[in-house]
Protein backbone atom coordinates (compact mmCIF):
# COMPACT_ATOMS: atom_id res chain seq x y z
CA UNK A 1 0.00 0.00 0.00
CA UNK A 2 1.61 3.12 -0.98
CA UNK A 3 2.26 5.52 2.10
CA UNK A 4 -0.38 8.78 2.27
CA UNK A 5 1.02 11.99 1.49
CA UNK A 6 0.86 14.21 4.61
CA UNK A 7 3.13 16.95 6.42
CA UNK A 8 3.80 16.24 10.09
CA UNK A 9 1.62 17.28 13.46
CA UNK A 10 1.31 20.62 13.14
CA UNK A 11 3.64 22.51 15.74
CA UNK A 12 2.40 25.90 17.16
CA UNK A 13 4.99 28.25 18.35
CA UNK A 14 3.87 31.19 20.65
CA UNK A 15 7.44 32.92 20.20
CA UNK A 16 7.28 36.70 19.66
CA UNK A 17 10.38 37.31 16.87
CA UNK A 18 12.58 38.64 19.80
CA UNK A 19 12.42 35.08 20.89
CA UNK A 20 13.11 33.97 17.66
CA UNK A 21 16.09 36.05 17.17
CA UNK A 22 17.20 35.11 20.80
CA UNK A 23 17.04 31.32 19.79
CA UNK A 24 18.68 31.72 16.35
CA UNK A 25 21.62 33.82 18.30
CA UNK A 26 22.29 31.22 21.03
CA UNK A 27 21.97 28.38 18.32
CA UNK A 28 24.08 30.44 16.20
CA UNK A 29 26.62 30.73 19.20
CA UNK A 30 26.40 26.84 20.57
CA UNK A 31 27.94 26.12 16.98
CA UNK A 32 30.85 28.36 17.14
CA UNK A 33 29.15 31.26 14.91
CA UNK A 34 30.54 34.43 16.63
CA UNK A 35 29.53 38.03 16.52
CA UNK A 36 31.93 40.86 17.30
CA UNK A 37 30.51 44.18 18.97
CA UNK A 38 27.17 43.74 16.79
CA UNK A 39 24.20 41.79 17.16
CA UNK A 40 21.08 41.12 14.92
CA UNK A 41 18.11 43.94 15.70
CA UNK A 42 14.88 44.47 13.89
CA UNK A 43 15.13 47.50 12.03
CA UNK A 44 11.68 47.90 10.51
CA UNK A 45 8.74 46.65 8.44
CA UNK A 46 10.60 47.45 5.02
CA UNK A 47 13.78 46.43 6.33
CA UNK A 48 13.15 43.09 8.45
CA UNK A 49 16.12 42.44 10.71
CA UNK A 50 19.66 43.92 10.21
CA UNK A 51 23.16 43.51 11.86
CA UNK A 52 23.70 46.80 14.14
CA UNK A 53 26.83 47.64 15.70
CA UNK A 54 26.67 47.44 19.46
CA UNK A 55 29.55 49.56 19.81
CA UNK A 56 32.04 51.83 17.41
CA UNK A 57 33.21 49.85 14.24
CA UNK A 58 36.48 50.13 12.37
CA UNK A 59 37.16 49.62 9.05
CA UNK A 60 38.03 46.34 8.31
CA UNK A 61 37.39 45.03 11.59
CA UNK A 62 36.21 41.55 11.68
CA UNK A 63 32.41 41.51 13.37
CA UNK A 64 31.04 38.49 11.98
CA UNK A 65 32.16 34.81 11.28
CA UNK A 66 30.19 32.31 10.30
CA UNK A 67 31.28 28.14 10.11
CA UNK A 68 30.37 26.76 7.02
CA UNK A 69 28.76 23.81 9.21
CA UNK A 70 26.26 25.62 10.36
CA UNK A 71 25.60 26.85 6.37
CA UNK A 72 22.94 25.25 4.47
CA UNK A 73 24.83 24.06 1.11
CA UNK A 74 24.91 20.88 -1.02
CA UNK A 75 27.83 19.50 0.59
CA UNK A 76 25.75 19.13 3.69
CA UNK A 77 23.35 17.06 2.88
CA UNK A 78 24.40 15.19 5.22
CA UNK A 79 22.91 16.75 8.18
CA UNK A 80 19.88 17.35 6.02
CA UNK A 81 16.37 15.07 6.24
CA UNK A 82 17.14 14.79 2.62
CA UNK A 83 20.33 12.58 2.85
CA UNK A 84 18.38 9.35 1.99
CA UNK A 85 16.59 10.57 -1.03
CA UNK A 86 19.73 12.39 -2.94
CA UNK A 87 21.62 9.03 -1.80
CA UNK A 88 18.76 7.42 -3.98
CA UNK A 89 19.01 9.99 -6.27
CA UNK A 90 22.66 10.82 -7.83
CA UNK A 91 21.48 12.81 -10.30
CA UNK A 92 20.41 15.93 -7.62
CA UNK A 93 24.24 16.21 -7.09
CA UNK A 94 25.41 16.98 -10.24
CA UNK A 95 27.11 20.31 -10.86
CA UNK A 96 24.70 22.31 -12.78
CA UNK A 97 21.31 20.71 -10.46
CA UNK A 98 23.14 22.81 -7.28
CA UNK A 99 20.24 25.10 -6.85
CA UNK A 100 17.61 22.89 -7.74
CA UNK A 101 19.09 20.66 -4.95
CA UNK A 102 19.65 23.66 -2.80
CA UNK A 103 15.92 23.72 -3.35
CA UNK A 104 14.82 20.66 -2.65
CA UNK A 105 16.81 20.73 0.99
CA UNK A 106 14.97 24.18 1.87
CA UNK A 107 11.73 22.74 0.95
CA UNK A 108 12.60 19.38 3.05
CA UNK A 109 13.89 21.06 5.98
CA UNK A 110 11.32 23.82 6.27
CA UNK A 111 8.66 20.74 6.14
CA UNK A 112 10.40 18.74 8.55
CA UNK A 113 10.48 21.93 11.45
CA UNK A 114 11.86 21.15 14.58
CA UNK A 115 13.34 17.86 13.42
CA UNK A 116 15.42 20.09 11.01
CA UNK A 117 19.43 20.60 12.37
CA UNK A 118 18.63 24.56 10.68
CA UNK A 119 15.07 25.29 12.34
CA UNK A 120 16.41 27.80 14.83
CA UNK A 121 17.47 29.68 11.15
CA UNK A 122 15.03 28.64 8.96
CA UNK A 123 12.32 30.04 11.37
CA UNK A 124 13.82 33.30 11.05
CA UNK A 125 13.01 33.41 7.14
CA UNK A 126 10.26 35.35 5.56
CA UNK A 127 7.16 33.65 4.49
CA UNK A 128 6.90 35.25 1.46
CA UNK A 129 9.33 37.81 -0.43
CA UNK A 130 8.72 41.10 -1.61
CA UNK A 131 10.26 40.41 -5.46
CA UNK A 132 7.15 40.82 -8.06
CA UNK A 133 7.03 37.18 -8.22
CA UNK A 134 4.62 37.64 -5.16
CA UNK A 135 3.21 40.35 -6.41
CA UNK A 136 -0.67 39.94 -7.40
CA UNK A 137 -1.56 40.89 -11.03
CA UNK A 138 -2.80 44.27 -10.54
CA UNK A 139 0.69 44.98 -8.89
CA UNK A 140 2.35 43.58 -11.69
CA UNK A 141 0.78 46.07 -14.63
CA UNK A 142 2.86 48.62 -12.62
CA UNK A 143 6.08 46.84 -13.97
CA UNK A 144 4.60 46.80 -17.89
CA UNK A 145 7.05 47.94 -20.38
CA UNK A 146 10.34 47.26 -18.02
CA UNK A 147 12.66 44.44 -17.85
CA UNK A 148 11.59 43.32 -14.50
CA UNK A 149 7.97 42.71 -15.63
CA UNK A 150 9.03 40.74 -18.63
CA UNK A 151 11.38 38.84 -16.93
CA UNK A 152 8.95 37.72 -14.12
CA UNK A 153 6.59 36.59 -16.23
CA UNK A 154 9.69 34.30 -17.77
CA UNK A 155 10.66 33.27 -14.44
CA UNK A 156 7.14 32.19 -13.21
CA UNK A 157 6.77 29.98 -16.13
CA UNK A 158 9.83 28.40 -16.11
CA UNK A 159 9.59 27.74 -12.12
CA UNK A 160 6.19 26.15 -13.36
CA UNK A 161 8.08 23.85 -15.33
CA UNK A 162 10.82 22.99 -13.20
CA UNK A 163 8.53 21.90 -10.82
CA UNK A 164 6.46 19.54 -13.07
CA UNK A 165 9.60 18.02 -14.68
CA UNK A 166 11.62 17.30 -11.23
CA UNK A 167 10.40 18.46 -7.94
CA UNK A 168 6.66 17.07 -8.31
CA UNK A 169 7.95 13.36 -9.34
CA UNK A 170 10.64 13.14 -6.23
CA UNK A 171 7.62 14.77 -3.74
CA UNK A 172 4.93 11.70 -5.23
CA UNK A 173 8.23 9.35 -4.77
CA UNK A 174 9.43 10.04 -1.25
CA UNK A 175 5.98 11.33 0.50
CA UNK A 176 7.50 10.66 4.16
CA UNK A 177 10.33 13.24 3.25
CA UNK A 178 8.76 15.49 0.81
CA UNK A 179 4.88 14.73 1.35
CA UNK A 180 2.90 17.25 1.05
CA UNK A 181 5.05 19.99 -0.84
CA UNK A 182 3.86 22.79 -2.94
CA UNK A 183 4.89 24.42 -6.21
CA UNK A 184 4.31 27.50 -3.74
CA UNK A 185 6.86 25.81 -1.44
CA UNK A 186 9.25 25.55 -4.41
CA UNK A 187 9.00 29.28 -5.79
CA UNK A 188 9.57 30.14 -2.06
CA UNK A 189 12.94 28.13 -1.65
CA UNK A 190 14.13 29.25 -4.91
CA UNK A 191 13.48 33.07 -3.97
CA UNK A 192 15.23 31.91 -0.68
CA UNK A 193 17.99 31.14 -2.38
CA UNK A 194 18.08 33.95 -5.31
CA UNK A 195 17.92 36.72 -2.50
CA UNK A 196 19.58 35.62 0.33
CA UNK A 197 22.57 33.18 -0.78
CA UNK A 198 26.43 33.71 -1.50
CA UNK A 199 28.88 32.15 -3.47
CA UNK A 200 31.73 30.67 -2.29
CA UNK A 201 34.90 28.76 -3.57
CA UNK A 202 36.02 26.19 -1.08
CA UNK A 203 38.39 23.54 -0.74
CA UNK A 204 41.30 22.53 -2.74
CA UNK A 205 39.70 22.49 -5.78
CA UNK A 206 37.70 25.93 -5.22
CA UNK A 207 34.56 24.49 -5.32
CA UNK A 208 31.72 26.41 -6.27
CA UNK A 209 29.29 26.67 -3.51
CA UNK A 210 25.99 28.65 -3.51
CA UNK A 211 25.57 28.91 0.56
CA UNK A 212 23.08 30.13 2.87
CA UNK A 213 24.95 31.49 5.79
CA UNK A 214 22.74 32.35 9.04
CA UNK A 215 22.95 36.28 10.71
CA UNK A 216 24.99 36.98 7.46
CA UNK A 217 21.55 36.77 5.15
CA UNK A 218 20.13 39.42 7.27
CA UNK A 219 22.37 41.95 6.67
CA UNK A 220 21.05 44.51 4.87
CA UNK A 221 21.91 46.07 1.19
CA UNK A 222 23.45 49.90 0.77
CA UNK A 223 24.94 50.84 -2.65
CA UNK A 224 27.95 52.92 -1.35
CA UNK A 225 28.66 49.83 1.68
CA UNK A 226 31.88 48.99 -0.84
CA UNK A 227 32.99 49.11 -4.20
CA UNK A 228 32.48 45.29 -4.84
CA UNK A 229 31.46 42.14 -2.20
CA UNK A 230 34.63 40.89 -1.91
CA UNK A 231 35.93 43.95 0.05
CA UNK A 232 33.57 43.06 2.76
CA UNK A 233 33.13 39.41 2.57
CA UNK A 234 35.82 36.92 2.90
CA UNK A 235 35.85 32.53 2.66
CA UNK A 236 38.78 31.90 5.36
CA UNK A 237 39.78 28.36 4.50
CA UNK A 238 42.15 28.08 7.70
CA UNK A 239 38.81 28.29 9.76
CA UNK A 240 36.42 27.05 7.25
CA UNK A 241 34.63 30.06 7.80
CA UNK A 242 32.60 33.34 6.00
CA UNK A 243 34.15 36.62 7.45
CA UNK A 244 32.67 39.83 7.33
CA UNK A 245 34.52 43.20 7.84
CA UNK A 246 32.93 46.91 6.86
CA UNK A 247 34.83 48.60 4.49
CA UNK A 248 34.18 51.90 6.31
CA UNK A 249 33.56 52.62 10.18
CA UNK A 250 30.32 52.00 11.47
CA UNK A 251 29.24 54.18 14.59
CA UNK A 252 27.42 52.22 17.53
CA UNK A 253 23.38 51.74 16.82
CA UNK A 254 23.83 51.98 13.06
CA UNK A 255 23.88 48.75 10.65
CA UNK A 256 26.99 47.05 9.33
CA UNK A 257 25.80 46.83 5.75
CA UNK A 258 26.37 44.16 2.81
CA UNK A 259 27.37 45.10 -1.29
CA UNK A 260 24.79 42.43 -2.61
CA UNK A 261 26.27 43.21 -6.04
CA UNK A 262 26.91 46.65 -7.92
CA UNK A 263 23.01 46.70 -8.87
CA UNK A 264 20.52 48.86 -10.30
CA UNK A 265 17.06 49.36 -8.87
CA UNK A 266 15.62 46.90 -11.17
CA UNK A 267 17.97 44.52 -10.48
CA UNK A 268 17.51 44.92 -6.83
CA UNK A 269 13.48 44.98 -7.14
CA UNK A 270 13.53 41.54 -9.35
CA UNK A 271 16.23 39.68 -7.45
CA UNK A 272 15.52 41.30 -3.84
CA UNK A 273 12.39 43.26 -3.62
CA UNK A 274 13.40 46.28 -2.91
CA UNK A 275 14.88 49.76 -4.33
CA UNK A 276 17.64 51.66 -2.62
CA UNK A 277 16.90 55.58 -1.97
CA UNK A 278 20.07 56.54 -3.33
CA UNK A 279 21.11 54.52 -6.20
CA UNK A 280 24.10 55.70 -8.37
CA UNK A 281 23.65 52.34 -10.65
CA UNK A 282 21.44 52.61 -13.36
CA UNK A 283 20.97 51.05 -16.74
CA UNK A 284 18.63 48.95 -19.10
CA UNK A 285 19.55 45.82 -21.04
CA UNK A 286 18.49 46.58 -24.74
CA UNK A 287 19.53 44.09 -27.52
CA UNK A 288 18.98 43.64 -31.46
CA UNK A 289 18.98 40.53 -33.43
CA UNK A 290 20.14 41.18 -37.54
CA UNK A 291 17.22 41.42 -39.50
CA UNK A 292 16.22 38.52 -41.71
CA UNK A 293 16.03 40.84 -44.92
CA UNK A 294 19.83 42.62 -43.72
CA UNK A 295 22.05 41.92 -46.39
CA UNK A 296 24.06 38.19 -45.80
CA UNK A 297 22.02 38.31 -42.38
CA UNK A 298 23.09 34.65 -41.80
CA UNK A 299 26.77 35.69 -42.10
CA UNK A 300 26.74 38.37 -39.81
CA UNK A 301 24.42 36.37 -37.40
CA UNK A 302 27.26 33.91 -37.33
CA UNK A 303 30.05 36.51 -36.51
CA UNK A 304 28.22 37.80 -33.84
CA UNK A 305 27.69 34.40 -31.71
CA UNK A 306 31.20 33.31 -32.38
CA UNK A 307 32.55 36.10 -30.79
CA UNK A 308 32.53 36.16 -27.08
CA UNK A 309 31.34 39.91 -27.18
CA UNK A 310 28.20 39.64 -29.05
CA UNK A 311 27.83 35.36 -28.29
CA UNK A 312 25.42 36.41 -25.06
CA UNK A 313 22.41 38.81 -25.30
CA UNK A 314 22.03 38.30 -21.67
CA UNK A 315 19.03 40.26 -19.55
CA UNK A 316 20.78 40.84 -16.12
CA UNK A 317 20.11 43.95 -15.23
CA UNK A 318 23.80 45.15 -16.05
CA UNK A 319 22.53 47.17 -18.55
CA UNK A 320 23.49 48.07 -22.64
CA UNK A 321 22.00 51.30 -22.27
CA UNK A 322 23.59 53.57 -19.89
CA UNK A 323 22.31 56.97 -20.06
CA UNK A 324 25.72 58.66 -20.65
CA UNK A 325 27.22 56.08 -23.21
CA UNK A 326 26.30 52.53 -24.88
CA UNK A 327 28.07 49.35 -24.35
CA UNK A 328 30.77 48.10 -27.30
CA UNK A 329 28.75 45.19 -26.66
CA UNK A 330 25.49 46.40 -27.99
CA UNK A 331 27.27 49.01 -30.69
CA UNK A 332 29.18 45.87 -31.98
CA UNK A 333 25.81 44.50 -32.81
CA UNK A 334 24.63 47.28 -34.24
CA UNK A 335 27.32 48.43 -36.70
CA UNK A 336 27.25 44.47 -37.77
CA UNK A 337 23.91 44.85 -38.45
CA UNK A 338 24.37 48.09 -40.83
CA UNK A 339 27.80 46.23 -42.52
CA UNK A 340 27.62 47.03 -45.99
CA UNK A 341 29.34 44.04 -48.25
CA UNK A 342 32.47 46.50 -48.88
CA UNK A 343 33.23 46.86 -44.96
CA UNK A 344 33.09 43.03 -44.52
CA UNK A 345 36.91 43.13 -44.58
CA UNK A 346 36.81 45.70 -41.53
CA UNK A 347 34.60 43.21 -39.60
CA UNK A 348 37.35 43.06 -36.71
CA UNK A 349 36.89 46.79 -36.03
CA UNK A 350 33.39 46.18 -35.33
CA UNK A 351 34.82 43.73 -31.99
CA UNK A 352 37.24 46.62 -30.78
CA UNK A 353 34.88 49.16 -30.72
CA UNK A 354 35.82 51.44 -33.65
CA UNK A 355 34.18 52.99 -35.94
CA UNK A 356 34.11 51.33 -39.53
CA UNK A 357 33.04 54.36 -41.63
CA UNK A 358 31.40 57.59 -41.36
CA UNK A 359 28.49 56.01 -43.36
CA UNK A 360 28.47 52.80 -41.16
CA UNK A 361 28.40 55.14 -38.04
CA UNK A 362 25.68 57.27 -39.06
CA UNK A 363 23.37 54.54 -40.34
CA UNK A 364 24.05 52.76 -36.64
CA UNK A 365 23.15 55.69 -34.81
CA UNK A 366 20.52 56.96 -36.49
CA UNK A 367 18.61 53.32 -36.28
CA UNK A 368 19.45 53.32 -32.36
CA UNK A 369 17.77 57.16 -31.97
CA UNK A 370 14.94 55.68 -33.64
CA UNK A 371 14.43 53.22 -31.11
CA UNK A 372 14.66 55.55 -28.31
CA UNK A 373 12.61 58.20 -29.79
CA UNK A 374 9.83 55.68 -30.29
CA UNK A 375 10.25 54.31 -26.64
CA UNK A 376 10.57 57.56 -25.05
CA UNK A 377 7.23 58.71 -26.91
CA UNK A 378 5.66 55.57 -25.60
CA UNK A 379 5.51 56.71 -21.91
CA UNK A 380 2.29 58.16 -21.07
CA UNK A 381 3.55 60.79 -18.40
CA UNK A 382 6.53 62.65 -18.05
CA UNK A 383 9.68 62.07 -15.61
CA UNK A 384 8.45 65.57 -13.99
CA UNK A 385 5.33 63.87 -13.13
CA UNK A 386 6.49 60.55 -11.90
CA UNK A 387 8.84 62.66 -9.96
CA UNK A 388 5.51 64.29 -8.11
CA UNK A 389 3.75 61.28 -8.29
CA UNK A 390 6.59 59.39 -6.36
CA UNK A 391 6.92 61.94 -3.71
CA UNK A 392 3.56 62.04 -2.79
CA UNK A 393 3.61 58.20 -2.98
CA UNK A 394 6.12 58.01 -0.17
CA UNK A 395 4.37 60.88 2.07
CA UNK A 396 1.36 58.52 2.50
CA UNK A 397 4.09 55.15 3.01
CA UNK A 398 5.63 57.21 5.88
CA UNK A 399 2.80 58.90 7.47
CA UNK A 400 1.13 54.52 7.36
CA UNK A 401 3.98 52.90 8.45
CA UNK A 402 3.85 50.75 12.15
CA UNK A 403 4.03 51.61 15.24
CA UNK A 404 4.73 48.85 16.72
CA UNK A 405 7.96 47.21 15.08
CA UNK A 406 8.36 43.60 16.72
CA UNK A 407 4.62 43.23 15.54
CA UNK A 408 4.89 44.43 12.41
CA UNK A 409 8.70 42.32 12.18
CA UNK A 410 6.21 39.22 13.34
CA UNK A 411 3.55 40.08 10.68
CA UNK A 412 6.42 39.99 7.91
CA UNK A 413 8.02 36.55 9.15
CA UNK A 414 4.91 35.12 9.65
CA UNK A 415 5.95 33.80 12.71
CA UNK A 416 3.57 35.93 15.17
CA UNK A 417 0.93 37.79 14.56
CA UNK A 418 -2.47 38.36 16.31
CA UNK A 419 -2.33 34.43 17.28
CA UNK A 420 -0.08 31.31 17.12
CA UNK A 421 1.80 30.38 14.35
CA UNK A 422 1.97 26.72 13.12
CA UNK A 423 5.72 24.62 12.29
CA UNK A 424 4.75 25.12 8.70
CA UNK A 425 4.51 28.77 8.47
CA UNK A 426 1.05 29.06 8.29
CA UNK A 427 -0.59 31.11 11.21
CA UNK A 428 -3.45 30.19 13.02
CA UNK A 429 -4.57 34.29 12.67
CA UNK A 430 -3.74 33.98 8.94
CA UNK A 431 -6.02 30.39 8.57
CA UNK A 432 -8.80 32.32 10.63
CA UNK A 433 -8.70 35.47 8.96
CA UNK A 434 -8.94 33.83 5.03
CA UNK A 435 -12.18 32.49 6.66
CA UNK A 436 -13.63 35.35 9.17
CA UNK A 437 -11.46 38.43 7.32
CA UNK A 438 -7.86 39.67 8.08
CA UNK A 439 -7.24 41.51 11.08
CA UNK A 440 -6.86 45.08 11.39
CA UNK A 441 -3.24 44.93 11.92
CA UNK A 442 -2.95 42.92 9.12
CA UNK A 443 -4.85 44.66 7.12
CA UNK A 444 -2.68 48.05 7.82
CA UNK A 445 0.54 45.43 7.01
CA UNK A 446 -1.16 44.93 3.80
CA UNK A 447 -1.68 48.24 2.91
CA UNK A 448 1.46 49.43 3.34
CA UNK A 449 2.87 46.75 1.47
CA UNK A 450 0.90 48.01 -1.27
CA UNK A 451 2.05 51.59 -0.78
CA UNK A 452 5.58 49.99 -0.79
CA UNK A 453 5.00 47.64 -3.89
CA UNK A 454 3.65 50.84 -6.02
CA UNK A 455 6.57 52.82 -5.02
CA UNK A 456 9.02 50.46 -6.03
CA UNK A 457 7.47 49.92 -9.50
CA UNK A 458 6.95 53.41 -10.26
CA UNK A 459 10.83 54.33 -9.14
CA UNK A 460 12.04 51.52 -11.42
CA UNK A 461 9.66 53.15 -14.54
CA UNK A 462 10.80 56.22 -13.78
CA UNK A 463 14.51 55.02 -13.43
CA UNK A 464 14.24 53.34 -16.97
CA UNK A 465 12.60 56.50 -18.59
CA UNK A 466 15.72 58.43 -17.64
CA UNK A 467 18.11 56.16 -19.09
CA UNK A 468 16.13 56.15 -22.28
CA UNK A 469 16.06 59.82 -22.43
CA UNK A 470 19.99 60.29 -21.44
CA UNK A 471 20.85 57.97 -23.65
CA UNK A 472 18.69 59.67 -26.41
CA UNK A 473 20.40 62.56 -25.67
CA UNK A 474 23.83 61.40 -25.74
CA UNK A 475 23.18 59.32 -29.20
CA UNK A 476 21.54 62.64 -30.97
CA UNK A 477 24.98 64.41 -29.69
CA UNK A 478 27.12 61.91 -31.63
CA UNK A 479 24.93 62.17 -34.58
CA UNK A 480 25.00 66.06 -34.63
CA UNK A 481 28.95 65.17 -34.37
CA UNK A 482 29.14 62.40 -37.40
CA UNK A 483 26.64 64.81 -39.84
CA UNK A 484 29.59 67.65 -38.51
CA UNK A 485 32.20 65.29 -39.72
CA UNK A 486 30.80 64.59 -42.64
CA UNK A 487 29.92 68.54 -43.77
CA UNK A 488 33.61 68.85 -43.29
CA UNK A 489 34.50 65.43 -45.32
CA UNK A 490 32.04 67.24 -48.04
CA UNK A 491 33.71 70.72 -47.60
CA UNK A 492 37.24 69.40 -48.29
CA UNK A 493 36.37 67.64 -51.27
CA UNK A 494 34.57 70.70 -53.01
Amino acid sequence: MEEPIHRPPVEVAHDSPSEVLRDLRQWFMEHNGSLHQVDVAIIDEAEGCGLVALAPVEAGQLVLQVPMPLCLHVEAVHLSVLRDVVAAEPQLLEKDSQDELLALMLMAERRAGRHSYWWPYLKVMPREYETPLYWGEEERRYLVGTNVGLLTAIMEHQIGQDWKEIHEKLVERYPGVLGGLTLQDYSWALSTIWSRAVGVERGEGHRYLRCLAPVLDMCNHHPSAARDLGELLQYESETDSLCFRPATPVTRGQQCHLLYGPYSNAKLLYSYGFVAAQNPRRGVDYWVKVPPTAPDAAWKTEQLLAHDLTREQTYNFDGTLLGNSVTIALMATVRMVHLSPDEYKYVEKVFRGEMVSLRNERDSFTGLAAFLEKKVSSYPTAVEEDLRSLEKLERVLEAAQGEEPEGEMGLRIGLWTEGGTHQDGTSEAVTNNREEGEGPRQQKANLRRALRRRACALKVVLEDKLVFQETLSSVRHRLRELNADEAALVAGLD
